[in-house]
């Protein structure tokens, strides 16, 4: 199969998120209730087909290596399951999850020989994306609910465009950005502001970007989030429902009575503290336990939820490091966290040596996507920026990078 063909499938698997969000909005403001029960058919039927198809065409090149992921995996899962046999409830959820959103991603970017021909087929979704924010406004304006899944699903489209704004002042990226940057800001959530704030700290590490041009994007992006906030406070009837913007109201104000001497500096998490709180708990009474994958989920659903329903699928520490060292123990955990924190640095320092201006950008946006959604929100076993990254890792350690001055999107 060759890299055109290869590099299509990637380019229509990453942005299926997209894609099918458009669709969702589409089918919810149209009211065709019928249609979504057809699509809620199709659409894992694209999904699979995506996968079969890749899968058919480098069967040769993945066999071992799919061979090798899924028996690991496999065992891992079971032996869970032995532990925690209550998780058999929500199995094929998991594995689901699992397989799509973190073992493809590892398979198709261990396929791939080049990534110059993926610039092609992302630039269409800068579009789509657009048009997934227009169709999410209107949604938000019918439901009044936020969506934490629409703003990481363009976490990566807002990074790049901002990668390109900032070094090579491009003003349809600027444009893209502020837009995209400021529908979130209403109708979705404050997870991708510290992925934008990873990606500004990433920057400099690989471009030579003025200390001027720095802060006066850096300043622009802090004024967006204040004009955003001010017509919060200004306009709270148009905008009262928006959950983000209610909570980056309540941040503000804590902020300012902290700094005025008027009360302490409060961290809004959400709940997520008690989440925090509760594992940390449990990894201290016995901090060298295997618990096995997943069961995070049986410890917290029992503590916090009702065990044995569905809903344990939900229940997770929201924080990688905490997930790591609650499932592996602390020892174990400790050596798989220092593994990838050196295969990390590792990787973003051949990247830069390379001087490869394509490469950069995909290490800046995956890695800011993946550390900025995995500390606060999602979990490595279930989200595809987990996926992403250990995939594109595997992709570049494999690959002798060439110099090259690509052309970015």
């Amino acid at each position: 199969m060759n890299e055109q063909r290869k590099n299509f499938l990637l380019a229509l698997y990453i942005s299926l998120p997209i894609l099918i969000g458009i669709e969702s909005n589409v089918i919810d403001l149209l009211e065709l209730k019928k249609l979504r029960e057809i699509t809620s058919y199709i659409n894992p039927l694209l999904i699979a087909a995506i996968i079969l198809s890749f899968l058919y065409f480098n069967r040769g090149l993945l066999k071992k290596r799919l061979l090798i992921v899924l028996s690991v995996y496999s065992l891992l899962i079971l032996i869970t399951f032995f532990l925690h046999n209550e998780l058999l409830i929500i199995a094929d959820k998991l594995v689901y999850y699992t397989f799509i959103q973190v073992i493809m991603y590892i398979m198709f970017f261990s396929a791939m020989k080049d990534l110059k021909p993926l610039t092609k087929y992302l630039r269409i979704y800068f579009i789509f994306g657009t048009i997934y924010s227009i169709t999410q406004i209107f949604i938000f304006n019918i439901t009044k609910l936020y969506s934490m899944g629409y703003s990481y699903n363009m976490t990566v489209l807002i990074i790049i465009s901002l990668i390109l704004a900032i070094t090579k002042k491009r003003v349809d990226c600027m444009l893209f950005f502020l837009f995209n940057f400021g529908v979130i800001l209403i109708v979705g959530s404050r997870g991708i502001i510290l992925c934008i704030l990873i990606s500004l700290m990433l920057m400099p590490l690989f471009y030579k970007i003025k200390r001027k041009n720095l802060l006066i994007l850096t300043s622009i992006v802090a004024v967006l989030l204040i004009a955003v906030l001010i017509m919060g406070f200004a306009f709270n009837n148009v905008i009262k429902s928006s959950r983000n913007m209610k909570a980056l109201k309540e941040d503000a104000i804590n902020v300012y009575n902290s700094l005025s001497g008027k009360g302490e500096l409060k961290i809004r998490l959400s709940g997520r503290e008690k989440y925090y709180g509760f594992i940390l708990n449990k990894i201290a009474e016995r901090p060298f336990s295997y618990k096995g994958i997943y069961s995070d989920r049986y410890y917290l659903a029992h503590h916090f939820g009702k065990s044995g329903e569905p809903i344990m699928f939900g229940y997770y520490p929201h924080n990688i490091v905490l997930e790591i060292l609650f499932q592996f123990g602390v020892l174990l955990g400790a050596m798989i966290l220092l593994y990838f924190a050196y295969i990390i640095f590792n990787t973003g320092f051949k990247i830069n040596k390379s001087k490869n201006r394509l490469y950069i950008i995909l290490y800046i946006a995956i890695l800011s996507y993946s550390v900025g959604q995995l500390m606060i929100s999602g979990s490595y076993l279930t989200s595809n920026s987990f996926g992403l990254l250990v995939g594109y890792i595997i992709f570049i350690q494999s690959k002798k990078i060439s110099n090259g001055q690509y052309n970015e999107l």
